[in-house]
């Protein structure tokens, strides 16, 4: 079920020599743990800046123009996961304050990617395209993964004919959606008809995703890491199994060759290394919902033994 990265080879760190790596994360990351904990074994040097809390304030910047990125200190960077920090913001000025605080940060950090030499998983801007769920779609038919009838629209009457000609649908944002000043969660996919009850002003106020719904379906995920790809399987009782988690009992899938080189193919072509997909699986075909770029794996990862961690450790210090 599993193969081993493209130019993967059994090394020690005495093989290659001890490298610096620099994660970028954030503090509630429990699965980059699993990662730094590998690197350190072999004896790598790891740091890992925090990018949701108060850990920014001890991050030094001091740059100049003439400076190389700081970049230039390390071989590889892991561009993993960035949650806002959770405030207590109470008021508009606080909440503004926070969100350009955010701003300059991110700015900062995009000079990382200036002329780097370092190798990126995943590169920032290939990161910053991908999220872009528009352009998922369109690549995913490209590597022939099959998607389901989709339209993007912001138009409650489009996405009322759109159920009423391929039946049964869902909704969900065009980009990964966070309540950061509300509830710290994410946005999830949801049934149509559930969306349907907002009246036409609302939903002129931002496109969204209406997609046919795959029924009856197991839900898959597909860890990608450059030519290293494995997966498992649920199924829960909802259009979305990020929602029950709790009910969820993953177990080892064996895709498929055509589709596993296509889910291969798909983060390939999205100039990412590594990518978590998620599918759809019917009685005859696997369905392409979506791609994350810094997608969970530990979650099955541990339990079902993937070695999606080794994986990932091998590729930042090879």
């Amino acid at each position: 079920m599993t193969a081993k990265p493209h130019g993967h080879r059994d090394t020690s760190a005495s093989d290659r020599g001890p490298r610096r790596i620099l994660v970028l994360t954030n503090e509630r990351d429990y699965a980059a743990d699993r990662i730094v904990h590998l690197l350190h074994k072999e004896g790598h040097h790891v740091d890992r800046w925090h990018l949701d809390t108060q850990a920014t304030r001890t991050i030094p910047v001091d740059w100049h123009p003439t400076d190389e990125p700081v970049s230039a200190d390390y071989d590889s960077i892991w561009l993993r996961q960035f949650l806002p920090e959770v405030t207590t913001a109470n008021t508009t000025r606080e909440v503004d304050d926070t969100l350009v605080s955010r701003e300059q940060w991110r700015t900062w950090l995009t000079d990382l990617a200036e002329g780097s030499r370092s190798r990126w998983m995943n590169p920032l801007w290939a990161s910053r395209r991908a999220e872009n769920k528009l352009i998922q779609l369109r690549e995913a038919g490209t590597v022939g993964l099959s998607v389901p009838v989709t339209v993007v629209t912001n138009s409650r009457q489009t996405a009322v004919d759109h159920a009423r000609s391929h039946g049964p649908c869902v909704v969900k944002t065009v980009a990964s959606a966070y309540h950061a000043f509300s509830d710290s969660s994410f946005v999830f996919t949801r049934p149509l008809v559930d969306a349907l009850a907002a009246g036409d002003a609302e939903w002129k106020t931002q496109p969204l995703v209406v997609q046919q719904r795959i029924e009856p379906c197991t839900d898959v995920r597909v860890i990608v890491v450059d030519g290293f790809a494995a997966a498992a399987r649920t199924s829960v009782d909802g259009v979305d199994w990020r929602t029950r988690s709790g009910d969820a009992t993953w177990v080892r899938h064996e895709l498929d060759p055509s589709t596993r080189k296509a889910c291969i193919a798909l983060v390939e072509r999205l100039g990412l290394v590594y990518g978590a997909i998620d599918l759809a699986l019917d009685d005859t075909n696997h369905w392409f919902l979506e791609c994350n770029q810094a997608g969970e794996f530990a979650f099955i990862d541990t339990p079902l033994e993937l070695s999606v961690a080794p994986a990932i450790a091998n590729w930042l210090s090879s």
